[in-house]
């Protein structure tokens, strides 16, 4: 399957996770899970 690409963005980071695309849990670690949780991502 092709899919045209999206650059992601501080507007849309949520988009892929809510698209079920990539799951919070492996993109909320570390460093990252305090800017997950500013950007709404649980």
């Amino acid at each position: 399957m092709l899919l045209d690409p999206v650059a992601i963005t501080k507007d849309n980071v949520k988009t892929p996770i809510d698209d079920g695309a990539v799951a919070s849990a492996d993109v909320c670690t570390g460093k990252y899970a305090a800017l997950c949780k500013t950007a709404g991502i649980s």
